[in-house]
């Protein structure tokens, strides 16, 4: 098993570090590339980690809504009543952990797209 992981610095995807990793954990290989080359290479599961000035993570509380019933308007939604102010251009990635606590990572749609 392999697992690829991704370190994007900027919204720039021609150039990203990256990490393979087997499932020891021990690294693999690593280099830079663009996201697109990057993900030619073989591997099982993929993780990206962004830069903090690519995303806003933002603490929700979704209580017992099913994940099937969890879209990107809710998302949205949830956040905008949060923060009390209209998100537009953005693609919310919700991150839920085993503990019970939610998170979303607003990023803007340009990179969410791209990716």
């Amino acid at each position: 098993m392999i697992n690829l992981r991704l370190f994007l610095h900027s919204d720039d995807l021609n150039l990203v570090s990256w990490q393979t990793l087997a499932a020891n954990g021990e690294i693999l290989n690593s280099g830079e590339s663009s996201v697109a080359e990057a993900l030619l290479m073989e591997f099982d599961f993929v993780e990206i980690y962004l830069a903090p000035t690519l995303a806003t993570i933002i603490q929700i509380d979704l209580g017992d809504i099913n994940d099937r019933k969890i879209n990107d308007e809710l998302l949205l939604g949830v956040v905008e009543e949060n923060i009390a102010e209209d998100i537009e251009d953005c693609t919310p990635i919700l991150l839920r952990l085993t503990d019970g606590i939610d998170y979303v990572a607003i990023v803007n749609k340009h990179l969410a797209h791209s990716l």
